[in-house]
């Protein structure tokens, strides 16, 4: 049982917007039937099997992601993530806590690494059409199975930008008349404008709940703008504040995915969000939750040469002074894991084409200039 992971019980993944399915963010997707019960959702025969094999101390193909880092001694997403250390009276049955859901991809950014099956902006700016395959039997046999369900489930809404989609109001609303015990969770990018935010903030006050916002982002000031194309870094911080400050959000959970072309500024973002913290909510419970890009394979920073090791190590360094200055930081040793974990895996990989390449490639099609990454 020593390939076997909670999250294979426990997880429900929901990409309704291009009709994909997995149990765990790291793991095979699979396409939804035309036709299924609710018992698709966590207990279909591709979950099964996996449980079964993984039980059995396979390394089932699903969990591909983490096989490739334990295999080359790295810490990989399972180590960091697994909630069960005793695996001996677990069965194949479910049980569902965490659900992550991706009702569309309208986004307001069309980050460099990102694809337009994920991002409205970058469906446009290709040309191709938005993605939102998600039918209405999709969404109604979501309802019957949530419904169905008890105890306490983590509901977290991804995107595109989930802040943005027209669905997400609804379906709050929708969950929070149910017996179930639920937490929402948004992970946003937090350049959500004015209007928009006015909303949002009326959703987190009237459903009753504790809320998680989840901020996606890993650099700072001028190269998060252009990293995350489309991103207002001013509107950024007004956003992160408000959120710091309002009292239904019990936790913010930073969420960084490391590339090569955000590395250089992950510490000047570490600092910063201590810093804001200190400042404006030093009783509010937050958190690091970090993970790295490996699509376009370019810019995964295995790729970049062992000299780029010494932003990570600044990142350490800073991240060194301000852990021990917040009561409230939860799960600091993760943090200080996934940044070691980055540290080791630059040079590990190698690219045929350079991150200058993929910049000026892409800056045709943003048309704009974004030599001030490199």
């Amino acid at each position: 049982m020593k390939t076997a992971c909670s999250k294979s019980w426990t997880d429900v993944n929901i990409d309704f917007a291009n009709r994909l399915i997995r149990n765990c963010c790291r793991s095979k997707a699979y396409p939804m039937p035309d036709d299924y019960d609710i018992d698709f959702f966590n207990n279909s025969p591709q979950i099964q099997q996996r449980r079964s094999s993984t039980l059995s101390g396979e390394q089932h193909p699903d969990c591909a992601h983490c096989w490739e880092s334990e295999n080359a001694g790295i810490p990989s997403y399972r180590s960091q993530q697994n909630k069960w250390k005793d695996f001996s009276s677990v069965t194949r049955d479910p049980h569902t806590t965490y659900i992550d859901v991706t009702l569309d991809t309208i986004c307001d950014q069309s980050c460099l690494y990102c694809a337009a099956d994920t991002s409205s902006q970058i469906a446009q700016e290709e040309g191709v059409p938005i993605r939102d395959d998600g039918t209405e039997h999709d969404f109604e046999t979501f309802k019957r199975w949530v419904s169905t369900l008890s105890g306490s489930i983590v509901f977290n809404f991804l995107g595109g930008e989930p802040t943005a989609s027209k669905r997400f109001a609804p379906m709050v609303e929708y969950i929070n008349t149910l017996s179930v015990d639920a937490q929402f969770e948004i992970c946003t990018n937090c350049n959500t404008k004015a209007p928009m935010m006015e909303r949002l903030l009326k959703t987190i006050r009237s459903s009753g709940k504790p809320w998680n916002i989840s901020i996606s982002n890993e650099t700072f000031g001028t190269d998060a703008e252009l990293s995350r194309y489309g991103l207002d870094w001013e509107r950024f911080k007004t956003n992160f504040v408000t959120y710091a400050t309002t009292p239904q959000v019990k936790n913010i959970t930073l969420a960084p995915t490391t590339n090569a072309l955000s590395i250089r500024g992950l510490a000047d973002y570490i600092e910063w969000v201590h810093e804001t913290m200190l400042t404006v909510a030093p009783d509010k419970s937050f958190s690091w939750h970090g993970s790295y890009i490996t699509r376009p394979s370019v810019i995964d920073i295995k790729n970049l040469d062992t000299d780029h090791r010494k932003h990570i190590v600044r990142a350490q360094e800073v991240y060194a002074r301000y852990h021990n200055q917040h009561t409230k930081l939860q799960h600091a040793e993760r943090f200080k894991q996934y940044l070691q974990s980055m540290h080791d895996r630059i040079g590990t990989g190698f690219s045929h084409t350079t991150v200058k390449d993929f910049v000026l490639d892409k800056q045709q099609v943003k048309n704009q200039d974004l030599s001030k990454l490199l």
